[in-house]
């Protein structure tokens, strides 16, 4: 998949990508891989490969076609338009719940819920 005339830049792409990789967890609870990344977009009807995929997470890459974007939206369970947005207080209250399950405190579960 190559960058096409014409394809918006998104200059937070690398960075929310790369957040996804580190903070989001992929099916099997562990951290996500490019191969894996590539074969959820697969499953969802996208052909790309791992190497692609780290383009776009380094930067090398920043305009991806939209279709990649949805694909990468379903795989890891985010609403899409998280790739074209101002995504700190996304990712602060993402962090944080991350951050309270890993501690294990059921407490701070049950203040999320009220």
């Amino acid at each position: 998949m190559s960058n096409r005339a014409g394809a918006q830049d998104l200059p937070g792409l690398a960075e929310n990508l790369q957040w996804v990789m580190d903070w989001l967890p992929d099916p099997s609870g562990s951290r996500w891989t490019y191969a894996a990344l590539a074969q959820a977009c697969a499953a969802h009807g996208v052909e790309i490969s791992p190497a692609a995929i780290r383009h776009y997470a380094s930067g090398r890459r920043k305009a991806p076609p939209a279709r990649l974007l949805f694909a990468l939206s379903d795989a890891v369970g985010l609403d899409p338009r998280y790739f074209w947005r101002d995504t700190e207080r996304i990712k602060a209250e993402i962090e944080r719940l991350v951050t309270r399950r890993e501690s294990g405190s059921p407490a701070d579960y049950a203040a999320d819920e009220a």
